[in-house]
């Protein structure tokens, strides 16, 4: 595999963060925190798994897509959800 093709996996996983940074925090927003975390949690687990045991590069770009699409679940919409639950002890 070319660097240009591994730059590539880097760069769409970026594309797919970019994206789900856009649509996931929004419909978070209007439809609860927990069932867009834990979904993207499973799939991220789901989508990692796939990642290890695929050897088609297409397949493992769209697989890098979903992967960052949904980190992005987790890191924003988790974070918010997360400062949510813990209480403030003053």
């Amino acid at each position: 595999m070319s660097s240009a093709a591994v730059g590539f996996i880097g760069s769409i996983t970026f594309i797919g963060w970019s994206i789900g940074c856009i649509v996931l925090p929004p419909f978070a927003d209007k439809n609860g925190r927990k069932l867009p975390f834990i979904t993207s949690l499973l799939v991220t687990a789901v989508t990692w798994t796939l990642i290890l045991i695929t050897t088609d590069y297409y397949l493992i770009l769209a697989e890098f897509f979903l992967f960052g699409l949904c980190k992005a679940g987790v890191y924003s919409v988790g974070y918010v959800f997360m400062t949510e639950q813990v209480h403030k002890v003053s």
